[in-house]
């Protein structure tokens, strides 16, 4: 079937299998900085004075080089840890310098080489927020759940003078929302999906966090949201108040639903997903109570990427691929 899918870049609807996000944006010389092309940007109890038009821009967390992708903005320092597990172009990172962030050190040193006229972070960084402000103007951003990615990306947008870019941008993804929405029919409320990562035996059930950009994307999408109680804590991962639950082979069952997406930290997940499903099926299946899921029995076990604890736009049309590539073909095999 063929898929309504979006290139953020692009700004326009094409066919094929995956989401179109590569970068196609020139980035002009900065202008001088005069009155006339600054604007005052409020954070925290701050406030800074940022160029309307940066053109060296360094940023120093995962969530915030997302959105300036996304947003067309190809930083010259920042964060490169994640760029694989969002499939993105190794031609697209090419000259971005590794500055540390997302669990690195921040380097300084390279930052202040790289001689930037913006700095983008969040308000971890705060701590060295006085060394930052005297290389470049330097903002930290507050994200207060990765759920609400849209209104980080606006925030986002909104310091780099893209307002207009990042609407174009949720619009489409809203557009592709409705898409999927129409094409599962009645089967929309009534399909279960689960979110789990498999290694060496350890079951972790990822979704169940109010706050977590998975639910997001699930309840963005209508889907049944039916969560049984898991006995087990908490392991939180990531800074941005995103968790998973670890659960026992006797809380399967509480995963049993029609498909289970398996999160993987696969690079490679495109071309190993038939390998993929059979590995998890087997772990899954080893146990009595893994063998009785309907997944499993069905065969309805599919390998997911990191994006799926993403924090913006590219995450989120990546995970909205997986919905329309494992979901869509059910719905049509039981009709409409």
């Amino acid at each position: 079937m063929q898929l309504l899918l979006v290139g953020l870049l692009m700004l326009g609807m094409v066919s094929g299998c995956s989401y179109d996000y590569q970068q196609a944006h020139s980035l002009a010389p900065r202008p001088a900085t005069t009155t006339n092309t600054v604007r005052i940007f409020k954070h925290g109890l701050e406030q800074t004075r940022v160029s309307l038009h940066p053109d060296r821009v360094v940023i120093l967390d995962t969530p915030l080089l997302e959105d300036a992708l996304a947003l067309g903005v190809k930083p010259v320092g920042g964060p490169l840890k994640w760029l694989d597990w969002l499939q993105i172009d190794p031609l697209t990172a090419k000259d971005i310098i590794e500055v540390g962030g997302a669990s690195l050190p921040i380097n300084i040193e390279k930052i202040l080489a790289l001689k930037p006229d913006l700095i983008l972070g969040l308000e971890d960084n705060q701590n060295i927020y006085p060394l930052l402000s005297h290389i470049a103007p330097t903002v930290l951003m507050h994200i207060n759940s990765v759920r609400d990615w849209k209104s980080h990306f606006l925030q986002m947008a909104t310091v780099l003078g893209k307002t207009e870019r990042a609407q174009k941008v949720i619009a489409l993804y809203q557009s592709r929302l409705r898409s999927f929405k129409a094409s599962m029919g009645a089967r929309l409320t009534s399909t279960r999906a689960s979110i789990i990562s498999v290694n060496n035996g350890i079951v972790r059930l990822f979704l169940r966090d109010q706050d977590s950009f998975s639910r997001g994307i699930f309840e963005d999408a209508g889907l049944a949201q039916q969560i049984s109680p898991i006995s087990g804590g908490t392991d939180h991962h990531l800074k941005i108040r995103s968790a998973w639950y670890l659960i026992s082979s006797e809380e399967l069952l509480s995963v049993d639903y029609d498909v289970i997406f398996d999160f993987t930290f696969d690079k490679r997940i495109s071309h190993s997903v038939s390998e993929h499903n059979q590995k998890t099926i087997k772990q899954i299946g080893s146990t009595s109570l893994g063998s009785k899921l309907k997944a499993v029995q069905h065969g309805q076990v599919y390998p997911v990427g990191i994006y799926w604890i993403g924090s913006g736009p590219i995450s989120a049309n990546l995970a909205l691929d997986d919905l329309f590539k494992y979901l869509l073909p059910l719905t049509e095999g039981h009709g409409q």
